[in-house]
């Protein structure tokens, strides 16, 4: 069933996705799996859109250099790639640390 889909077309639809349902979607099958592993840098570019972290055509170093002045400001950042700070070289890495922290803010 999903092999017949086009896997642009996936990608397509993964990016209106939620973050918990483009992860469930991972786990569906080995197939699923390698979609999202092999095009994980547009998969997590437009989750971060989709959360309002980046703007369209906007680059991974231009979104981090407006957070770091924001997190230097709070808190001396220390770089891990955890806060995303210096550490970050992915979209991947950006967009689950700052929806694990708005997930951690609702709750």
């Amino acid at each position: 069933m999903l092999l017949g889909v086009p896997p642009e077309i996936l990608i397509s639809i993964l990016q209106f996705l939620p973050i918990h349902d483009v992860h469930n979607f991972q786990h569906l099958s080995r197939f699923a799996n390698d979609l999202i592993k092999n095009h994980s840098s547009s998969v997590y570019y437009n989750l971060a859109i989709y959360y309002g972290l980046a703007s369209t055509n906007e680059t991974l170093d231009s979104v981090l250099s407006k957070r770091k002045v924001y997190y230097d400001f709070l808190k001396e950042g220390n770089g891990d790639d955890n806060d995303g700070g210096p550490g970050v070289k992915k979209w991947k890495e950006f967009s689950m640390s700052q929806i694990h922290r708005i997930w951690i803010s609702i709750n």
